[in-house]
């Protein structure tokens, strides 16, 4: 049986400010945001920056707590979207992927193998994804219009993602196109200056379990849960002794809403 504790951040959504901007490659490099406003989040250790221009939404977070980088690592990072808040989820974007490599989230996390290398591999200055990575997910949902379905990380689809981890930091980015007629091509619908709420949800240890089934289901044998320590050496493991095998650490439920308005060309 799984215990969730969901921990849903401050009693109300959090309100920052967007910036105008046509700048942001979505590329997982957190440079395109030095001159853009970023708020910090300090119960996640996290900077989270919010742009636009009259064509797109541009979102991005830098993650370095040892805590959420292994959550992200095991369940993604689901993202909604929308004008009217947490009681009317509109528009849906969900990345499953493993943003960091075993040796990174060693290094970052301090949680060592059980087997294996004895030690964390170097701290790479940059390295950014590659859009037709294959142990990725990317899929969106547009309620009362499409069914969940899975699209391109490079914008093909309209949305787009990225992550690439830079001086410490995990950084994620994110693009949706805030208006377009073409046929499958999912946008916002939304005018500049106009208010927009994002919830952010990661760390539902339901979704491992679910993953695994689906596995089952599908007549795949499923390797050990991210974090059982088994098969290679993994994380946050606590060994157990007599017939029972290592206890994984599940993550708890992370959510967090955050309130802005679009901004208007300067």
């Amino acid at each position: 049986m799984i215990i969730v504790s969901c921990l849903i951040i401050g009693c109300g959504d959090k309100s920052i400010t967007s910036s105008w901007s046509s700048s942001v490659t979505i590329d997982g490099d957190p440079r395109d945001w030095a001159d853009l406003r970023l708020t910090y989040l300090e119960d996640e250790g996290a900077a989270i920056g919010i742009a636009n221009d009259s064509d797109a939404l541009y979102l991005m977070a830098r993650v370095k707590d040892p805590k959420e980088l292994r959550s992200l690592n095991m369940t993604g990072l689901k993202l909604w979207l929308g004008p009217e808040g947490r009681d009317k989820k509109h528009f849906m974007l969900n990345l499953e992927a493993k943003f960091l490599s075993p040796e990174l989230l060693v290094q970052m996390t301090g949680l060592r193998q059980k087997q294996g290398r004895d030690g964390p591999g170097p701290d790479r200055e940059f390295a950014p994804n590659k859009q037709d990575r294959p142990d990725s997910l990317f899929t969106c949902s547009i309620k009362d219009n499409i069914h969940e379905l899975e699209i391109d990380l490079g914008g093909e689809n309209g949305p787009a993602a990225a992550w690439g981890f830079r001086d410490g930091f995990l950084t994620l980015e994110f693009s949706v196109p805030l208006s377009d007629p073409r046929v499958r091509y999912y946008a916002l619908a939304m005018a500049e200056q106009t208010n927009l709420v994002i919830g952010a949800e990661w760390g539902d240890p339901h979704l491992i379990q679910q993953r695994s089934s689906n596995k089952k289901s599908a007549g795949v044998q499923p390797g050990p849960p991210p974090g059982t320590g088994r098969g290679g050496g993994g994380f946050g493991v606590r060994g157990g002794r007599g017939g029972r095998g290592p206890q994984m650490e599940l993550p708890e439920k992370r959510e967090i809403w955050l309130k802005t308005e679009l901004a208007g060309r300067n």
